[in-house]
């Protein structure tokens, strides 16, 4: 007798073999019991960091980059990136949440930024709309609001793609990291 194709003696023994694999199975989940995981002594030892904490006064941390003398802060803030100096004094803050100019559609991480012609500027991603945008940080601060250097649509085929696996390679090319 056959089984689709199959001679009947290779359908025996391929189901004597299934036989004795579910039987190794069994005796293998049977022999570990929950009581057996519970008599044995697990330590785990705490990690403990060293150092002391930063930007212990601000609320709702996001993201933190830093770059030259700053630090980039993306907040849950009204205002969205805060920019402080090495010593943690406030420097300044910009963006808001919303669809109009100089406003991001919700809280951003900055993936990159760069120092460009004595300049920072900071790269965010929207990947619900698919628009890269880099910002000039001294101008933002300075109008207390996004002022974009440039924007550019991403192609369809990257939504879903993290935003943090965007990079600027130079004035012309970003880069990034896809993985379907």
């Amino acid at each position: 007798m056959c089984l689709a194709g199959i001679p009947a003696r290779l359908n025996i023994v391929s189901m004597k073999n299934l036989k004795v694999l579910i039987t190794v199975l069994c005796f293998l989940l049977l022999g570990i019991s929950p009581n057996f995981v519970a008599s044995q002594n697990f330590e785990i030892e705490p990690i403990v960091l060293k150092g002391e904490e930063i930007f212990k006064n601000e609320f709702g941390i996001l993201d933190l980059n830093k770059i030259d003398s700053l630090y980039v802060l993306s907040t849950k803030r009204d205002t969205v990136f805060r920019v402080y100096n090495i010593s943690e004094e406030f420097i300044g803050a910009f963006g808001k949440i919303g669809r109009g100019p100089g406003e991001i559609r919700r809280v951003a991480y900055v993936p990159d930024l760069r120092n460009y012609n004595n300049n920072i500027e900071l790269l965010i991603v929207d990947n619900q709309v698919l628009v890269a945008t880099i910002i000039d940080l001294k101008k933002s601060l300075s109008e207390e609001k996004i002022i974009p250097v440039t924007e550019t649509k991403l192609p369809r085929e990257l939504f879903g793609i993290q935003s943090t696996d965007v990079y600027l390679i130079d004035e012309y090319t970003l880069f990034g990291i896809y993985d379907q």
